[in-house]
């Protein structure tokens, strides 16, 4: 009876969190003047969607995550919520819990924003010509 119940309140859970693109899908329908802002916080969204994906991945209730992380399972609500921007230790905890490691990148942008990079590190420096 335990274990059904806690499916029933997994499942309940599942259908509260919505994918996050879905809705800026729908709210980008409603107020395109939002792409810029969905933009700067994309990372963000990414990095909770890919902690709620790996979490059901390995069939983890919230809970579950919390008693594993060591964390009241508010703190695990929270996180995926959105509500808040998730610290790296707080992410890297989730992910050892989970048995995963956390992997950060740096990739290029396909393509440029509206403000130029500072300086481009990856080129190499114009040697000035001597006479």
């Amino acid at each position: 009876m335990a274990s059904q119940q806690s499916r029933t309140a997994e499942q309940r859970a599942r259908a509260r969190t919505t994918d996050v693109n879905t809705v800026f899908a729908r709210l980008h329908e409603q107020y395109p003047e939002l792409d810029e802002e969905h933009e700067k916080q994309a990372p963000r969204f990414a990095a909770i969607q890919a902690l709620i994906e790996a979490r059901r991945r390995r069939k983890l209730s919230q809970a579950d995550l919390a008693r594993a992380m060591g964390v009241r399972p508010s703190v695990v609500s929270r996180l995926e919520s959105a509500g808040h921007s998730p610290r790296l230790d707080t992410l890297a905890a989730a992910a050892q819990a989970m048995g995963y490691d956390l992997e950060v990148k740096f990739k290029r942008r396909s393509r440029p924003r509206v403000a130029e990079p500072i300086a481009d590190y990856d080129a190499k420096p114009k040697r000035s010509k001597r006479s």
